[in-house]
């Protein structure tokens, strides 16, 4: 019996703490997730206005 407090003891503590870092950061990871992907989004709208915007430049350059 005395080992088994000793086993929950050692092993109870980190696996809580680890289990709640892991659920904590998991929202965190989706955040990033949803961020990088509307990022993502916007450049790729805006990579034809960027292009037409440099390709006008240049011509304005000649």
């Amino acid at each position: 019996m005395e080992e088994m407090v000793v086993l929950i003891g050692n092993f109870g503590f980190p696996v809580a703490v680890s289990i709640y870092l892991l659920v904590r950061l998991e929202g965190k990871l989706e955040t990033l997730t949803e961020s990088i992907h509307s990022l993502s989004e916007v450049l790729a709208s805006k990579k034809p206005t960027m292009h037409f915007s440099t390709a006008r430049i240049l011509r304005l350059s000649r």
